[in-house]
């Protein structure tokens, strides 16, 4: 039996042999077009979108109230003296006296919140150091160790200086003598916005937060030697040199604290942060 193909067919077929792709042809005029489908480059212009906030939360689990000192505030801050029932251990719910140096006030409505630190570090710059005299380095502040907060109750000012009667709201450590007060610093921002900063930085890291350990990474936090004054703030992003990413999150006088976001290696003393490369 022999089998026959329509013209239509045959010059399809004929077609497709000769070019290797369906191409309109006439065969008659009862030949159905082809249509000829290949892939393209379509190009699209994307609207730049806005990066996505962080909320404060994020940070708190890496974070116990810390707390940065300006160089000599640590020297003025109240001073606890002793607990109301004669203790030498205080945690919460006791009472204590503090005093406040002559010449500085404590002085604040009752109920105020109050924080207790203490174990100050010096944060020295690594960088040249401007004073000549190698026994005193720079300084850019003093970290402290937080131990818990504290509700001013009342108050009475004498010729040595203001003394306070405070009530221990929360301890992580038992409080003492020599422990010093600090108002309650103003809150972070409930979201921050992480973006690069508009200008050039090249900042150091100095320490590592509340550890003496030498390196550090990702998702702890370390200290540099840049802050409000030179113009950083929060949610500014850095690149770790060769290591991987930072986020501003807290900003003090000289230096601020920044979360490793992103390691490829662990994060030393001294390593340099800058601004990220477009």
């Amino acid at each position: 039996m022999k089998r026959f193909r329509s013209a239509a067919a045959c010059c399809m077929l004929a077609t497709i042999a000769l070019t290797g792709a369906l191409t309109p042809s006439v065969c008659g005029a009862d030949t159905p077009p082809v249509v000829v489908l290949s892939p393209t480059v379509r190009a699209q212009t994307l609207q730049d979108n806005p990066p996505t906030p962080l909320a404060a939360a994020w940070i708190a689990p890496f974070l116990a109230a810390p707390l940065i000192l300006e160089p000599g505030q640590w020297d003025r801050a109240a001073q606890v003296l002793k607990s109301r029932e004669g203790r030498v251990l205080l945690s919460q719910g006791d009472y204590f006296y503090a005093r406040a140096p002559a010449g500085t006030s404590a002085a604040a409505p009752p109920g105020i919140p109050w924080r207790l630190y203490r174990n100050p570090k010096a944060l020295i710059n690594p960088g040249p150091n401007p004073d000549p005299d190698p026994d005193n380095p720079a300084v850019l502040g003093v970290e402290v160790e937080y131990l818990g907060s504290a509700r001013l109750m009342q108050s009475e000012a004498d010729a040595t200086g203001e003394l306070v009667q405070l009530r221990i709201e929360s301890a992580v450590r038992e409080i003492r003598a020599g422990d010093r007060l600090i108002a309650l610093p103003a809150p972070p921002p409930p979201h921050l916005v992480p973006h690069a900063p508009g200008f050039a930085v090249t900042a150091q890291v100095i320490a590592l937060y509340a550890s003496d350990a030498i390196y550090a990474g990702q998702n702890q936090i370390v200290v540099i030697n840049q802050g409000r004054t030179s113009g950083l703030e929060v949610g500014h992003r850095l690149t770790i040199q060769n290591k991987g990413a930072a986020l501003v999150f807290m900003t003090f006088g000289q230096v601020s604290y920044a979360l490793i976001t992103h390691s490829t290696d662990v994060v030393l003393r001294g390593d340099v942060l800058h601004t990220p490369t477009p």
